[in-house]
């Protein structure tokens, strides 16, 4: 019998390069979902003025794969994985890849969350535990103005 989970998660925060912008993020979303369809990885990407946390859910390995493709893509900076755990169920499974806009003032919204952005910091200084809390406000529906085919956007 093979005792390796069968499902992970992977939680990672980098800096979009500044040349990267709305159209080449949404583009690049596209192309992201066909593929994660294709393997069976979930997920959400989030957006906070050009800071990225993104969950990857799947295969241990296919996911593992994918975060050192996102690790090598110039597009990423900083790139710092938080979090490669299993896990028993999929946190995000209706989204191949959702996509949250969110600002400082939503994730200051979170409770613990309020003084984090002070001093310009951004989500690549996010420790494991806040990552935690991000993620959570989007499983109790905190910022979900509307689900179209998978996309979720942010009030």
């Amino acid at each position: 019998m093979d005792d390796r989970p069968s499902l992970s998660q992977i939680i990672y925060v980098s800096a979009l390069d500044p040349a990267v912008g709305p159209t080449e993020l949404l583009l690049l979303l596209q192309r992201a979902r066909v593929f994660n369809e294709q393997r069976q990885i979930t997920g959400i990407l989030v957006e906070v003025e050009g800071s990225i946390l993104q969950v990857l859910e799947g295969e241990p390995e296919t996911i593992s794969a994918l975060f050192d493709r996102i690790s090598a893509d110039p597009r990423h900076l900083r790139v710092l994985k938080l979090i490669q755990e299993p896990v028993e169920a999929r946190s995000f499974g209706d989204w191949s890849m959702g996509l949250a806009e969110m600002s400082r003032a939503d994730i200051a919204a979170l409770p613990g969350m309020n003084d984090f952005f002070k001093g310009g910091r951004s989500l690549a200084d996010l420790a494991p535990g806040r990552a935690r809390q991000v993620l959570s406000g989007f499983r109790r529906g905190m910022w979900h103005a509307r689900v179209d085919s998978g996309a979720v956007v942010a009030r």
